[in-house]
């Protein structure tokens, strides 16, 4: 787990869309594996974040006239998962952020909090062996980040490497590694 720290508008949501291939770099090279991230074309960098990259948006990238239990069942339809069993895990993910009530809810009525956690729980839904976080635990109580970091523990003890952009300490703690960029600084 690589964390990388910096003030606000330093670039850290930057690089992290540069790592998932949403960006291109003006110069410099970007791989993850033997996987050119750079060098892929759009809809080939989407297929590959697909199958290998799970990402949670700062803002939660959820889909506003969709239920929560839509928008977290979406990489279960990219994934193939039969219908019958998109719902069943949707809302097992639902339940392990601790919101199966909101299943139903359009998103756009939720609340900052309410949202990360629907987009935390989207990324909970398929296996991936990169997962990128942006500000995981922002507009979360103690006791809901305090699982979001018991989460990113697990996910990096079953195999994922995480690339985590934070400004909460108790997120940094638990990195294996730091890397800061500073204000100003080219990404």
């Amino acid at each position: 787990m690589l964390c990388v720290l910096g003030p606000s508008g330093s670039g850290k949501s930057s690089l992290l869309a540069l790592l998932a291939g949403m960006d291109v770099p003006d110069a410099g090279e970007i791989f993850a594996g033997d996987v050119a991230v750079h060098r892929l074309a759009p809809a080939a960098a989407a297929v590959w974040r697909g199958r290998h990259l799970g990402f949670l948006f700062q803002d939660a990238g959820l889909i506003e006239r969709m239920s929560a239990l839509d928008n977290v069942a979406i990489p279960l339809l990219y994934a193939r998962c039969p219908l019958h069993l998109r719902r069943e895990k949707a809302l097992a993910c639902l339940r392990s952020v601790g919101i199966p009530h909101l299943a139903e809810q359009m998103v756009d009525v939720l609340s900052g909090g309410e949202r990360r956690r629907v987009g935390f729980a989207r990324l909970l839904t398929v296996s991936r062996p990169l997962i990128l976080c942006d500000e995981p635990t922002t507009g979360l109580d103690g006791t809901n980040a305090a699982e979001v970091i018991w989460t990113l523990q697990r996910m990096r003890n079953e195999g994922a490497a995480l690339v985590v952009a934070t400004h909460d300490p108790k997120v940094a703690a638990i990195a294996d590694a730091h890397i800061e960029i500073p204000l100003g600084a080219a990404v």
